[in-house]
């Protein structure tokens, strides 16, 4: 039984919608597709440039891939990492530490 039912559905359901906008937006953008305005106005004398002489000049805009991470997620994470992480070296070294403890 899960309590936040209805929240989990909403939320995955909006997940969804984000991953098809941007899967779509991936997919209509070709290589030789206009990014921005410049692009547009520049694309009247592409006939008399070169291709590699306009990539050189203007610097192409980076696309995030995956999710965006909200303020204290980088916290979160540790965290729980450490959570995770600490209980388990702690029971090796008690591990090592008798068999030490028994052979010395």
């Amino acid at each position: 039984m899960v309590f936040f039912q209805k929240k989990n559905d909403r939320a995955m359901n909006w997940l969804k919608e984000q991953n098809e906008i941007e899967l779509q937006k991936e997919k209509d953008l070709t290589p030789s597709s206009p990014e921005d305005e410049e692009d547009i106005i520049g694309s009247e004398n592409a006939t008399e440039e070169p291709l590699a002489e306009m990539q050189e000049g203007r610097p192409r805009k980076k696309r995030k891939k995956g999710m965006e991470l909200e303020r204290h997620d980088m916290t979160a994470l540790f965290l729980s990492a450490i959570l995770i992480f600490m209980p388990v070296a702690i029971l090796i070294l008690g591990l090592f530490a008798l068999i030490a403890w028994l052979f010395f």
